[in-house]
C-alpha cells in the first residue's frame, strides 16, 4: 500500500505527506479519475500538477493546502462549486497549457441544468468584464487582488458570495465595481474593506444584503441603496461595521 496516496476505484480521497520532505511540487497518478473533498487539506506545496485522467474535482478539494499555482491537463475537467475554497496563496492556474484569468466552477440545479460560478481570478489585468454566462460571484473570488482597478459585472450574476471583493485590511487596488441589473444578493462581507472604491450603487433588483457586507468602510466612501433598505429595520444589518455616507435613492 502506498502511504502517501489514498487511491479507490480510481478516486483520490487523500494525500499524505511524507513527512521531513518539502516538496516543491506534487503531482498526482496518472490514472486518478476524481479528486475527493479536502484529499489535499494542509498538503503543503508550491505547486500541483492534476493529470488529463482526472474529470472530476470535488469541492474543498485543496482547502488550506497553500499551492500557489495549479496544472491542470484535462480542458473538460469538471469542477464543483467550492473546488477551490481556501486557497488563499493560489496566483497561476494553468489548463491544457494555457494560463487561465478565472476559474470556473459549476452547480447542478435541481432540473440537472449546471449553474456557472466565477470561483477565482488570477489574471494581472487593471479591468475585468465578468461573462455573461456567470450566475454567481463565488465566496472571496476576487478575494486580495493586487492589479485588478475595475470590475463590471455581467447581467447574469444574480448572487455575491462571501468575501467576493475582501481584502485583509492591507492596500487594494479596486477602485470601481459595476454590479448587475439581475443581482439579487450580496453575502456577508462581500465588500469588506475595499477602501479605494469612493462610491458603489446597489441596483433595485437587490432583495437581500447580508451583515457586513461592507464593513470597514470609511466616511469618505458613498454607497447607493434603494430606498426599500430604509424603510424596513430588518434589512438594516448589513451596516454593521460600515462608516460610509449612505444615499437612499
Amino acid at each position: 500500500m502506498n502511504k502517501e496516496w489514498e487511491i479507490s476505484d480510481g478516486i483520490l480521497t487523500k494525500y499524505r505527506k511524507r513527512r521531513f520532505v518539502n516538496a516543491d511540487s506534487i503531482k498526482i497518478p496518472v490514472g486518478t479519475k476524481e479528486i475527493d473533498s479536502e484529499a489535499f487539506e494542509f498538503a503543503g506545496a508550491d505547486s500541483i500538477f492534476i493529470p488529463k485522467s482526472v474529470d472530476i474535482i470535488r469541492n474543498c478539494a485543496f482547502r488550506d493546502a497553500g499551492f500557489e499555482r495549479m496544472y491542470i491537463e484535462n480542458p473538460n475537467v469538471y469542477m464543483e462549486v467550492g473546488a477551490l475554497y481556501q486557497m488563499e496563496n493560489l496566483k497561476e492556474v494553468y489548463i491544457a497549457g494555457v494560463r487561465v484569468d478565472i476559474v470556473v466552477t459549476q452547480l447542478l440545479d435541481d432540473d440537472n441544468v449546471a449553474r456557472n460560478y466565477l470561483e477565482r481570478y488570477v489574471g494581472s489585468d487593471a479591468e475585468y468584464h465578468v461573462d455573461d454566462d456567470i450566475i454567481t460571484i463565488n465566496s472571496m473570488a476576487f478575494y486580495n487582488c493586487d492589479t485588478l482597478e475595475k470590475v463590471v459585472l455581467s447581467n447574469s450574476v444574480e448572487e455575491i458570495g462571501v468575501y467576493a471583493f475582501s481584502n485583509n485590511g492591507e492596500s487594494t487596488s479596486l477602485t470601481e465595481v459595476v454590479l448587475s441589473d439581475s443581482l439579487r444578493l450580496i453575502e456577508c462581507g462581500a465588500f469588506a474593506y475595499c477602501n479605494m472604491i469612493e462610491q458603489i450603487e446597489i441596483p433595485q433588483s437587490v432583495e437581500i444584503i447580508e451583515k457586513d457586507a461592507f464593513e470597514g468602510w470609511e466616511d469618505n466612501q458613498t454607497i447607493y441603496v434603494p430606498m426599500k433598505f430604509k424603510q424596513s429595520k430588518t434589512l438594516q444589518k448589513w451596516r454593521n461595521g460600515c462608516y460610509a455616507q449612505i444615499i437612499y435613492y
